[in-house]
């Protein structure tokens, strides 16, 4: 393992690329090569620089493949992704049905993505807040769907498959941008 640490513009794509790029002059499979960062335009630029040969997602995008390939294989149903405005609108229908007055819809989704996310305590949260977030996992979970915060989450619950497990044996990952990802999003 190679890790590279330096502040912005000092070149860790770059160096990247060439990393990538070694590994393609050494005769390794662009197949066996996967690339990762934080953000969209960051995956494209790497794609480009390394010629569109080498599959290079951001951590969301690579957690989805992950969970796509192995619901697949296995011939279940892949779970749709809802965008957050109906997580939103979720929380506010199950606020409602509940009567569960005083109980903000953003304040419950930011719990939840501070759980998720920056790996906070789900006893540190509000009750009627743990019960809100408790049905709306359980109707994400009935309907097969995913939130963008759960996406990295259920990725890693899959990557528990050992058929996953023994197919990514042998492909090589870079990871560019992983200073910004939380503690829990890393997929190892």
């Amino acid at each position: 393992m190679k890790i590279v640490t330096a502040p912005p513009g000092a070149g860790k794509t770059e160096e990247l690329k060439r990393l990538i790029e070694e590994s393609l002059e050494r005769g390794i499979s662009p197949y066996l090569i996967f690339a990762t960062t934080f953000a969209r335009e960051a995956a494209k630029e790497i794609s480009n620089r390394v010629g569109g040969d080498v599959s290079v997602r951001t951590n969301h995008g690579t957690g989805f493949w992950i969970i796509r390939l192995v619901r697949q294989t296995r011939g279940e149903p892949v779970p749709r992704i809802i965008t957050a405005n109906r997580s939103l609108s979720l929380i506010e229908r199950i606020i409602k049905e509940r009567n569960l007055k005083f109980t903000e819809p953003k304040q419950v989704l930011d719990d939840l993505a501070n759980v998720r996310e920056r790996g906070g305590r789900i006893d540190a949260i509000h009750p009627t807040s743990r019960q809100v977030i408790d049905m709306y996992t359980q109707v994400l979970a009935q309907e097969n769907l995913l939130d963008f915060t759960s996406i990295l989450s259920e990725a890693e619950r899959e990557l528990d498959d050992p058929d996953l497990r023994n197919f990514l044996q042998g492909i090589r990952v870079y990871v560019d941008e992983g200073q910004d990802s939380a503690p829990r999003s890393v997929l190892s």
